[in-house]
C-alpha cells in the first residue's frame, strides 16, 4: 500500500470512529484525555450512625466500587460536618459531607475554626439538613420559650449540631446560658430522652432522620416548630439558614406539617484531590441516582438541579469540568 493509501485509510478509520461515538462517550473520552489517570483510591468520611451522612456514604462507596473502573472507595464513620471538614483539609480524607454553615466557617475561619481551611473545595450540594428539636410527647414543653431552665442534648461540644442549637436559641431571644446544654452524642441523646433524664434533644439531620424514627417507633415524641418571622430573623443574621417543612406523617405521631430551620448539605473535597475523582463521582451519583436512593431516600436531592446550592466556597476542578461538559448550571 502506498503512503497515500495508508493516510487515506487512517483518516477514514478515524472518521468512522467519530461517527460511531455517542455524545456521552465523547464527553467521557474528553475527560479521560484531559486527566490521563485512573480514578484509584477514594477515601470518604460520612457521619454518625443514625444520621443521613452515614448511609449515603456507605451507599456511595458501594456504587463507586461497582460502577467505576479502577475505583477503590472506602467510607469512615465520623462525628459529622466539622470533623469531616478538618480531615479533608488535612488530606486525611478525600471527600465528605458537611452542612453549609460549617463549610462557610471552615473556609473563612470563625466559630469552631480558629483559622481558615482555605484548601477546601465544593463538589456539589444535595439535601437539606433540618433542625429537629424533640421532646417527649408527655412533656409540658410546648414551645421554644418553654426550654428555659430545661436540659437539651445538642451533640458534641463545638460540633455544628451544638452551634446550630445555640444559634436557634439566640435568634429566638433565649440566652443559651439559661438552658442546660448537654454535650452528648445523638445516640446518647435518644437514650436520655427515652428514659427521661433530659428534657429535649436537638439534631440537624436529613428528613427522615433514622434517629427520630427509631425513638418515635417505641416512645411517643413531639417536635417544636419555628414561626415564619423567626426563620426570617435567623436567615437575616446567618444567611446559610432557611426554612424547611417536615411533612405530617414523616414520624409516628406527627400529625401536622412542621416548619423548622435547615441548611444545605454539601459534598466537599481538598484542592489537591485528583480532578478525575470528582468527575467520576458526579457521573456516578447522577447516572445511578435511583440506586443511591436505596441507601437513603434523601439521595434523590443529589441531582444536577441542586448544583447551584454549593456556592459558598470555590469549586473543585473536576466538578467544574463535569458541569461544563454536561451543560449544567452552577
Amino acid at each position: 500500500m502506498t503512503n497515500t493509501g495508508r493516510l487515506r485509510g487512517t483518516i477514514c478509520g478515524a472518521a468512522l470512529g467519530l461517527l460511531c461515538t455517542s455524545p456521552a462517550m465523547a464527553q467521557e473520552q474528553t475527560a479521560a484525555e484531559r486527566y490521563g489517570e485512573a480514578v484509584g483510591s477514594l477515601r470518604f468520611v460520612s457521619g454518625p450512625a443514625g444520621g443521613t451522612y452515614y448511609p449515603l456514604g456507605e451507599g456511595l462507596v458501594q456504587l463507586l466500587n461497582e460502577k467505576v473502573d479502577g475505583a477503590r472507595a472506602s467510607a469512615t464513620p465520623t462525628g459529622g460536618s466539622t470533623e469531616n471538614a478538618r480531615l479533608i483539609a488535612l488530606d486525611e480524607a478525600d471527600f465528605g459531607w458537611a452542612a453549609g454553615d460549617v463549610v462557610y466557617y471552615a473556609f473563612e475561619g470563625g466559630r469552631e475554626f480558629n483559622e481558615p481551611l482555605d484548601n477546601l473545595r465544593a463538589v456539589t450540594a444535595g439535601h437539606s439538613s433540618a433542625g429537629h428539636m424533640a421532646v417527649r410527647a408527655d412533656s409540658d414543653i410546648t414551645s421554644v420559650d418553654d426550654l428555659v431552665g430545661k436540659s437539651i442534648g445538642v451533640g458534641a461540644a463545638g460540633s455544628s449540631n451544638a452551634q446550630a442549637a445555640t444559634e436557634w436559641l439566640q435568634t429566638l431571644g433565649i440566652d443559651p446560658e439559661s438552658v442546660d446544654m448537654q454535650y452528648i452524642s445523638t445516640s446518647a441523646t435518644v437514650d436520655a430522652l427515652r428514659n427521661g433524664s433530659i428534657d429535649a434533644g436537638f439534631q440537624l439531620s436529613g428528613v427522615p432522620s433514622a434517629t427520630w424514627l427509631e425513638l418515635a417507633n417505641d416512645h411517643p415524641i413531639r417536635f417544636l416548630g419555628i414561626a415564619d418571622e423567626d426563620v426570617a430573623a435567623l436567615n437575616e443574621r446567618l444567611p446559610f439558614y432557611g426554612a424547611q417543612t417536615i411533612p405530617a406523617g414523616t414520624y409516628p405521631g406527627i400529625e401536622e406539617d412542621l416548619q423548622t430551620i435547615a441548611v444545605n448539605v454539601m459534598l466537599i473535597t481538598n484542592e489537591d484531590t485528583p480532578p478525575q475523582q470528582a468527575y467520576a463521582l458526579l457521573r456516578m451519583m447522577f447516572q445511578h441516582n435511583e440506586e443511591l436512593q436505596q441507601a437513603h431516600p434523601n439521595a434523590v436531592h443529589w441531582n444536577p438541579d441542586n448544583a447551584t446550592k454549593a456556592g459558598a466556597i470555590p469549586r473543585a476542578q473536576g466538578a467544574i469540568d463535569y458541569f461544563d461538559d454536561h451543560d449544567i448550571a452552577y
